[in-house]
Parts: C-alpha cells; structure tokens; sequence
C-alpha cells in the first residue's frame, strides 16, 4: 500500500508525514491512529475541518498531556492491524460515495459502515457474498459480537478455509440472479423469447458450410452423390417420397449408382439406426442406395472422380456445392418449395436464400414453381440466360369409381364429412390449421352446416390425436396420417374437403380431394388467383386465408356438395397425367445433362401440353405460361 501512493525518492518518513498518517497508518507498534480519533470524536471533528492535521499529531501536541484521553490496548491494536493492512483505499475511494465532510479517510469510512453497508476492504474480497455464504458469520454480525465478516475471515482463514468471492465474481452473480429473474418473469409471459436462437443458427450455418474432406476414388460405374438431411421412416412422405421416386426412375433409367449421404447433426449410431428402420419399414423407392455415410463425426466422404451430386433442400445445398466444386461440375438442387418461406424474416431466412444463389441445374416440383422461382425468385437476376433447370408434375389420382358406386356411396348419408388437411405441428404451418378453424368455427355460428350431421375430420397429424373444440359443441377430430389405401378410401367417403397453402408450391391435396369428388377449398396465394384455381377444376372453391373467407367458402362448399352429378363430373373432367408423363420430361433433361454413356433411357415423348421442362430460359420478354394440365403439381 505504501509503494502504490509514495513519491519516487520519498522516504518512509516524509511519506507519512505527508499522505500516512492522514490516511490512518501508525507510527509506531504502540499507537493506533485509526483507534485514537474512533475513540476521541472531538479529535475526529477537529480533523474533518483541519485537513492537514491526523490522530497521532494531536496526541504528541495534547492528548497525551490529557489524562482523560482512551488509548486502545495492545490486542485492540494488533486487530484493527490485521484488517487495516488488506484495505485498499483506491478501491474504496472508487466503490464507495465517500464524503470528506464526514470522513477523514476511506479506512475511517471503513470502520465506521463495514457493518451496516457490507464495505468490501478491497476488490479481492466481497464482504456481502462472504455473509450470504456463511449464515452463522451474518448471525454474529447481526447480534453485535462480530464486527464485520472480514474480520472473521482474517482471524479464521487458516484453519476453517470459508468460502468467499471477489468483488467482481459477486457481481457477476448478482448479475446473473438479475438477468435468472428476467428472464423467468419474461418466459412465464412470452414462452421461448430469450431463447439465444442466434446461437443456434451460427452452429447450424457451421455445420453446413464447414470444409469436408474428400477421399477421392476410381470406379468404372458413373454415380451421383445424394445429400439429405435426414433419413428415417417418420417422415417418408411428401417431398421425400417425390425426391427418391425422382431418383428411383433416374437410376432405372441410367444404371447411375446412388450413394446416399445423411448430413445432421446426430450421432452416427443413430442414424445408422435409422436407416436399418428405413430399410425395414419404408417405402421401397428409399431403398436404392448403394452406400450410406454420415457427416455428423467424421466429416470425411469417399467419393468415385467424375461423380454428380445432388441436394434435396437448401441446406444440403451447401455441402453440395462445396463437393461438387471439388468434383469441377455443377449440382443438381432438388427445388420443392420457396424454403425460404419456412422461416422468418431473420438469419434462417438469409441462409435459406443464398442456398439458391449458388450454382445449381434446378429440378423443380410442378412448372408453377418453376415460374415463381423465375419471375418472383430472382433467378433470372441472379444465374442470367445460361441458368439451366427442368420442371416435372406430382401425379394426381383420378376417381376410380363409376358415377353409380360414387351415387351409392355418398346418396342418403346419415353423418357427412368435411375433410381438412391439417396438420397442427409447427414445421407444417404453411397449412393454417389456426386460421381454418377460426374460420370453421364462423361458419358452424352462421349455421351453415344446419340440417344434417357432420364429421369435421383434420388428417396429416404426425403423432397428435384428439378432438379440437370448435363452437356449439362441434368438435373437429384429429387423426394421424393413413396408409395410401386407408387415405384413398376416406377421402372419397368425403363431401367438402379443404387444404391451404401459404407458400408458392401450389400444392397436391387439394387437387386430390377435388378429384375424387369432393367440394374443395383451396386459398388464393400471389401466384394462385381464384379465377387460376376455379379453372383447375369445378370442384374446387377459392378463398383467401381470413376467417370470414373461409366461413363463406365453406357456406358456397355446403351447398354444392349437395349436386353429385356435378362433383362427380367434375372429377372426372379433371386433368390428368400419368406417372410417366408427370417425371419422363423432367427425366429426360437430367438424362441428358449427365451425359451418361450407357443410359437406359425408354424411348417416351413428353404430352404436347405438358410442357415440363425448359433447359435454358427465355429472355425476360417472353413469360412462361403454365398449361392446366400442369397444375395439378
């Protein structure tokens, strides 16, 4: 302490004369600077207004002619020494609001309001932590026989070793147990607000874009790499049923050997165990890979020279590139949705965006999203006239009963049954389970379903069954998804089906309910006006996503799912192409961009009308146009 505040070439004693003896040190063993002015407050004021002055000067000049004057034994002395050699007077002098018109020192400030204020003797030892860790010292301190809890600390240290902080660790506890409080009282008002969801994207961008290290191989047999993220049973539908058909009838057409890669985050055992349950139990098309491997540990792939790649979604899309650059070709990017849509307006929204800029030959899912990619999408901005793509439909069943077994099925129905593709998870919010039952809800107030009994049945749950409350005691029933079988037969037990989507794919379910016969909505989007949707077949009925619209549609729905002469009818005049001409236009400009030697390729022709694929597109005067036999993608 004295180095810290002494003049270079002060000695000891002009220090003391100077700065010292005012601050509260000794001068000798026998006196107590300190102690002498606690005990004299006489001596105490005199010093507050004489600041030149200190405790040991007025004794020498009065106080030790002054018999009355206290002085403290030697034990008193040797304590105060103790605690007094650890006191930092910078620190306290920074820490504390310290008046000189009150104190004469910052040891003086000490002494006087360690007890009632908790004084810190310096940043190396929190005074308030020591007393909330060691309630019986806090007792003492309380009752009168302790007077601080450093004393005890300084008297105890070496044989009962306490617990204790520093000044800063406590505050970063206080800071801690104050940021806990917030953010209870926050969660217990707006679930999942402080989540660090930033910190969660930055790992998962990592793992996207982090190098890999490729092993290259020879082999005689061409082969394209297949990214995913994922690769269980659970989720073998929608687009992972059109993603492995599309690789199922490429690798019946060309031979190609498909190398699967499953790129997340889970251990390999684990998804080493998925893939044995896809085995087992998933739909054949997903058994058609040669080999397995996982990115999550190793980060390695053995990839044959000469090989193509393809992604199934934007995240892959990454990892693709990165081999495919490596590999000096282009990846194919499997485009099934604007992704983008899926997240909000934030840094998954931005990562999902820059999938699509990098280099890619786009195989896109229905010719109408192709269209949005182009002209909404910005790839014509973006990849410029040399962009190269192709676009292939989704099969849309066509009713397969005669118009007496529809009669017969669905004439004189004791209960009838609205049919909603709903699904209530977060991952398929695009469907607007929410806003359709709101506007459920308003059309069952409005009594447009009086007169009958009805079934409201949401199906696509993943896991969830129940019933969901709606109004007047009407419930809608939830059921998971069915076999293909169970789902055909209870679609066309139906008579008003509704299936929503918010995002630019123009979707397949509602086409499929208007098919087999049932009165359909189906919402308006930028890309899906109501005059395009009411063309597309006459069992469907557009309406925007507002409760409102929705109750009136299902009032429009009600009525006409009465005249089954014209839902039939309107099923049966419905566009239609078979499986083949749904992929063969899209199969056939893959075909040929891989340039196989030896392609098994059958010799088919696209339908005139189909217009599924476009290798390289138009200038930006001409607009591609979507023929109605291509909307049921």
């Amino acid at each position: 302490m004295i180095d810290r505040n002494k003049k270079k070439d002060e000695s000891i004693f002009d220090f003391y004369l100077r700065f010292g003896g005012r601050l509260g040190h000794d001068p000798n063993p026998e006196f107590s600077e300190l102690l002498y002015r606690r005990f004299h407050p006489d001596v105490y004021s005199d010093l507050l207004k004489n600041k030149d002055g200190w405790g040991y000067r007025h004794y020498v000049a009065y106080g030790r002619a002054e018999a009355d004057r206290r002085l403290p034994t030697r034990a008193e002395i040797e304590a105060v020494r103790r605690i007094v050699v650890h006191l930092d007077p910078q620190f306290l002098s920074a820490e504390y609001d310290i008046s000189p018109e009150e104190y004469v020192s910052p040891f003086d400030f000490y002494f006087s309001q360690v007890r009632d204020l908790k004084v810190s003797p310096s940043s190396a030892f929190c005074e308030a932590s020591y007393r909330e860790l060691n309630a019986d010292v806090d007792e003492e301190i309380r009752s009168g026989t302790l007077h601080s809890g450093f004393a005890h600390f300084v008297h105890t240290v070496k044989k009962e070793k306490r617990k204790y902080q520093t000044v800063d660790e406590y505050e970063q506890k206080l800071r801690r147990d104050e940021l806990e409080a917030k953010k209870k009282v926050l969660e217990e008002n707006l679930p999942g607000i402080t989540h660090t969801y930033a910190f969660d994207v930055i790992r998962m961008i990592e793992f996207f874009t982090k190098d890999i290290d490729i092993v290259f191989e020879t082999s005689e047999q061409p082969c394209m790499i297949v990214l995913v993220p994922n690769f269980l049973p659970e989720i073998l539908f929608g687009g992972y049923l059109a993603f492995f058909e599309f690789l199922h009838a490429l690798k019946e057409a060309s031979g190609i050997e498909l190398r699967l890669v499953v790129f997340n985050e889970a251990s390999e055992d684990k998804n080493k165990w998925n893939a044995m349950r896809m085995r087992l139990y998933g739909d054949h098309r997903a058994n058609i890979f040669s080999s397995i491997e996982y990115m999550a540990e190793t980060r390695q792939l053995h990839i044959p020279l000469g090989s193509k790649v393809i992604s199934y979604c934007a995240e892959t899309h990454y990892p693709a590139h990165f081999i495919a650059e490596r590999l000096q070709t282009i990846p194919f990017f499997f485009i099934q949705e604007f992704e983008p849509h899926f997240h909000a307006n934030g840094d998954t929204f931005t990562f999902s965006c820059n999938a699509f800029a990098l280099p890619h030959y786009g195989v896109y899912n229905s010719s109408v999203l192709r269209d949005y990619f182009l002209n909404e999408g910005g790839m014509r901005r973006i990849h410029g006239r040399t962009y190269r793509y192709c676009s292939f439909e989704n099969h849309i069943n066509r009713i397969a009963i005669s118009k007496a077994e529809f009669e017969e099925k669905n004439k004189d129905k004791k209960i009838r049954r609205l049919v909603f593709y709903g699904r209530p998870e977060q991952h398929a919010t695009r469907n607007q389970f929410a806003t359709f039952a709101m506007g459920l809800r308003e059309a069952i107030g409005r009594d447009y379903f009086k007169g009958g009994a009805w079934d409201f049945v949401s199906i696509g749950s993943l896991v969830h069954e129940g019933q969901f409350p709606l109004t007047d005691g009407c419930k809608l029933r939830i059921v998971t998804k069915m076999p293909v079988g169970d789902y055909i037969d209870f679609l066309q037990m139906g008579d008003i089906g509704v299936s929503f989507i918010s995002t630019p794919h123009p979707g397949i379910v509602h086409f499929q309910m208007a098919n087999y016969g049932l009165v359909t909505l189906t919402n308006t989007t930028g890309n899906r006006s109501a005059e395009w949707i009411s063309a597309q077949s006459g069992n469907l009925v557009p309406v925007d996503l507002t409760p409102a619209s929705i109750a009136e549609g299902l009032r429009v729905a009600v009525q006409r799912s009465l005249d089954l002469d014209a839902r039939y009818e309107n099923a049966r005049d419905a566009p239609y192409l078979s499986r083949s001409e749904c992929l063969q236009p899209a199969l056939d400009a893959v075909l040929a961009e891989l340039d196989l030697p030896h392609s098994r390729t059958p010799e088919r022709s696209a339908p005139a009308n189909s217009s599924a694929t476009t290798l390289v597109f138009p200038g930006a005067e001409d607009r591609l146009e979507t023929p109605k036999a291509a909307a049921n993608g």
